[in-house]
Order: C-alpha cells, then structure tokens, then sequence
C-alpha cells in the first residue's frame, strides 16, 4: 500500500481551514485528496496540541497558587478586623 508523507506545516494548514471555514471534514478530504481518517487525525493534534498541554498545565498550576495566595491574604487582611470586633464584609 502507498501512503503519502504530508508535512506537519500542510496538516496544520488543513485542520486550521475545517476549523475557520466551518466546512465538513468530508468536504476538505475530498477536496485535499486526503482520508477522512487522516483529517481527523490532523484535527485532534492541531486542537490538543503538546505546547497546550504544557500551558494548560502551567496556567493551572498558577491558578490554585494564586488562590491560595488570596486566601491566604484575606485571612491576614482580616485578622485585625476580628481582634477589634469588627463584622468582616
């Protein structure tokens, strides 16, 4: 069997035009010349891609330490307004 080698920078190119055209997976491959299964590939690694995965991983990691920095800060924030009996808000 033959297979075609694509380059990512054509993989890409395809996922990104199903997404920003709004046309068929179908459509594109038959117009690309590509399986259906092949865009499907490229379009589940152009969405999920090992650079977004990192940053989702960073940013979530940043977000709960600095939740805990908020919290952390308003019970400081807070403790003078209990010492002197003052409602907190």
């Amino acid at each position: 069997m033959d297979t075609k080698q694509y380059t990512d920078e054509f993989k890409t190119d395809a996922a990104r035009q199903v997404l920003e055209h709004g046309r068929t997976v179908r459509e594109f491959s038959l117009q690309l010349r590509v399986s259906i299964d092949s865009m499907c590939s490229w379009l589940r690694e152009h969405r999920v891609s090992p650079g977004d995965r990192q940053t989702d991983v960073e940013l979530a990691a940043e977000s709960r330490q600095l939740q805990a920095e908020v919290k952390r800060l308003s019970k400081e924030r807070n403790i003078p307004e209990k010492s002197r009996g003052v409602p907190v808000t």
